[in-house]
């Protein structure tokens, strides 16, 4: 799947999704990867341990998007067990990333006194990245490195973890280093060295669309039906499998932006009135600046123009027929099916006739491609069981994450 400029690509993009989300919190994954991956460094762990910290560094946030406690995360002395920890593991869990590793997500923010009578095999590292979080959003916000003896005060750490970010920082001079801002020399070479392999990379792919589409409960089945049916009905056209490729990854990362777009716009009991309407359209220029220079450029033209319509009244650019790709035009068509077909928080999924007919009115209209439409009206059946197969699989593992979300809760407070 030779879609992304390289192997670590994707982990730029979930990286820019943290920083366009909210200012507070630029770079903040990355800068706690940095410290975790530096005092497994200074521990002398494998390289692939180092870089799995790393990742898991960036990543400790991630169930943030769901539980909208940005602000919170800031506050250095809070010591409460957040709601997004669990969110963030449930969400890598599900996505199978970082297998067997996903609990120190679970537990970054518990104190060392509770976390000790956990039995988990990570808790040292969950604790590391709670070290390593402290420490980074003192420094963002004091601009001077701590003292130990503050770091003691918290009564969050095990002392083995304390005497390893004392024995890093003498070592590496990590806080000066995250204050001139030359860690990040690091955090490349962390992630260039290792090459994730194809079935690793679809992981990562599928987790940042899980990251989007569990915002709302409305659009939790939304890319994994653009995707479905776009990859069928590319597969229908004979298209080369590397064209297939892109159409996936581009289908699944179509909506990053959308991480950036008030709750209240994504889930309204309605249609959308102007104002809140262009507050929408802005989720594929914010798609671009996530995702631009990580992907190819068929990729990357795929997730930006799903919007466009052949007769250039679409968005954002105004494209007509005649620069748009074939599997520009698959996925566009896919991005409809999905809407008309997908349940909404103002509208019930469509019936067969209906969406057929919205859809061959559109090809008639000139707005989307009538050979791709006819290819998908005529495989109705086969591409709705292909939907159903896979949403069947996401809608369950959606309600079992509410439901396991309930059940940790209690457990961990």
């Amino acid at each position: 799947m030779n879609i992304l400029g390289n192997s670590n690509c994707i982990m730029h993009i979930i990286s820019n999704m943290l920083k366009i989300q909210n200012s507070q919190l630029v770079d903040h994954g990355s800068r706690v990867g940095y410290l975790v991956a530096k005092m497994l460094e200074k521990k002398g762990v494998g390289e692939r341990e180092i870089t799995d910290a790393y990742i898991l560094g960036l990543l400790h946030d991630v169930g943030a998007y769901k539980t909208e406690e940005i602000d919170k995360l800031v506050q250095f002395e809070n010591k409460q067990v957040y709601d997004h920890s669990i969110y963030g593991y449930l969400i890598l869990k599900l996505s199978e990333v970082m297998t067997g590793k996903e609990d120190a997500i679970l537990y970054h923010h518990t104190p060392w006194e509770k976390l000790k009578q956990v039995g988990s095999e990570n808790k040292q590292l969950a604790n590391l990245i709670f070290l390593a979080d402290r420490v980074e959003i003192y420094l963002r916000t004091k601009k001077i490195p701590i003292e130990m003896e503050k770091l003691d005060k918290t009564n969050c750490f095990s002392k083995e973890n304390l005497q390893l970010f004392c024995e890093t920082e003498q070592a590496f001079e990590v806080q000066k280093r995250l204050l001139d801002g030359s860690y990040i020399n690091d955090t490349e070479k962390y992630l260039y060295r290792t090459e994730f392999s194809e079935d690793e990379l679809r992981k990562l792919i599928r987790m940042v669309a899980f990251l989007i589409d569990f915002r709302s409960e409305s659009t939790v089945t939304h890319t994994i039906t653009m995707v479905s049916a776009a990859v069928v009905i590319a597969k229908l056209m004979g298209l080369e499998q590397q064209e297939i490729d892109e159409i996936y990854t581009g289908a699944y990362i179509h909506d990053l932006g959308k991480v950036a777009i008030p709750l209240e716009v994504l889930e309204k009991p309605g249609r959308l009135d102007y104002d809140e309407m262009e507050i929408m359209k802005t989720h594929i220029i914010l798609t671009g600046n996530i995702i631009s220079g990580h992907v190819s450029d068929n990729v990357y033209k795929i997730a930006m123009r799903h919007h466009e319509k052949l007769d250039g009244k679409g968005y954002p650019y105004g494209i007509k027929e005649e620069e748009l790709s074939l599997a520009e035009k698959i996925v566009a068509v896919a991005d409809i099916f999905s809407a008309l077909t997908g349940k909404r928080s103002y509208k019930d999924s469509m019936p067969k006739d209906k969406v057929v007919a919205i859809m061959q009115q559109m090809a008639q209209n000139h707005q989307i491609a009538k050979d791709v439409v006819d290819i998908l009206i005529l495989n109705y059946e086969v591409i709705e069981q292909q939907v159903d197969r896979e949403c069947g699989f996401i809608i369950h593992k959606y309600e079992e994450i509410k439901e396991s979300y309930i059940k940790i809760k209690k457990y961990v407070n």
